[in-house]
């Protein structure tokens, strides 16, 4: 099995990953990176590393991306580590960051790069499910960045591993959750070790979890579900979060290729494709690498 290392995405692919310096001439392009998530601060770092200086533009007023919420749940806060180990290394690189900077057209215009790199992250996908607005329904982002959800009972839609961890989450806090899964396996995409003992914890918390089910609508306490050729109606529910997966932030994407016909843009992360920290880092630094 090949290994891979989130802080270091050279490991394993050191022949491919080459951080070679530039000269003066190439140093001195102005290199303009939107967006502060895992994917922007490698992109930073392996850039200023090889003699460039990178500057940074984060709509957020601190950076971290994701790995804000991803940090959260039980047996995760050791991630806040890739965050600080990258805000350490930018700091002594002289690498700057601008904070609650949200960019646009206009802004990159002015900025006017050389080379744009756009990392952009993700948001949570919302399902038009009738009966799915009110405060009683959150995003599993919401609910990881502190949002309230008041009464016991909580029905989680979607089974992957953000609602999976976002149900663990809400388990050591007290609630009661149900997962509501339409495919017929509960996060696919997990390695074996960790959805082992994420799948240990929702056990010993009770989490009920129901596969091969779609959530048809809600009227809380009420939600209707359907299984198969059967329509169920369930009750007792206090609230809803909907985990159903995430879409790339790519809007800027569409219009700087419009605006900016001639300028070398690099779309990084999860603004490219939805995965894993680890993979919008191993990203980064091959597109860093590259330039």
């Amino acid at each position: 099995k090949s290994i891979r290392c989130m802080q270091n995405p050279r490991l394993g692919f050191e022949g491919e990953i080459r951080f070679n310096s530039v000269d003066e001439k190439e140093a001195g392009k102005k290199i303009m990176i939107v967006g502060a998530g895992p994917a922007g601060l490698e992109a930073a770092c392996d850039l200023a590393l090889r003699g460039y200086k990178p500057e940074i533009f984060e709509a957020d007023d601190q950076v971290g991306g994701m790995l804000n919420l991803a940090c959260k749940p039980p047996f995760k806060s050791n991630l806040e580590r890739v965050v600080s180990y990258r805000k350490e290394l930018l700091k002594q690189l002289n690498v700057p960051i601008y904070l609650g900077c949200r960019i646009g057209i206009e802004e990159i215009r002015r900025y006017s790069p050389d080379v744009l790199i756009l990392a952009t992250g993700s948001g949570p996908v919302r399902l038009p499910i009738p009966g799915c607005t009110g405060e009683k329904v959150l995003t599993g982002d919401e609910v990881l960045q502190g949002a309230e959800l008041t009464g016991e009972k909580i029905a989680m839609l979607g089974g992957g591993f953000i609602g999976c961890e976002t149900a663990d989450y809400l388990v050591e806090r007290g609630k009661t959750v149900e997962i509501f899964e339409m495919t017929d396996e509960i996060a696919p995409n997990l390695g074996m070790t960790r959805k082992y003992f994420m799948m240990e914890r929702l056990k010993a918390g009770n989490v009920k979890i129901h596969l091969g089910t779609r959530v048809i609508s809600v009227s809380l306490p009420k939600i209707t579900v359907a299984h198969n050729d059967t329509v169920e109606e369930l009750d007792g529910f206090d609230g809803v979060v909907m985990a159903v997966g995430r879409r790339s932030n790519d809007s800027l994407v569409k219009e700087v290729n419009e605006a900016f016909p001639g300028l070398p843009v690099f779309t990084i992360g999860d603004a490219k494709t939805t995965g894993f920290a680890l993979d919008a880092i191993y990203d980064a630094a091959v597109t860093a690498a590259s330039l």
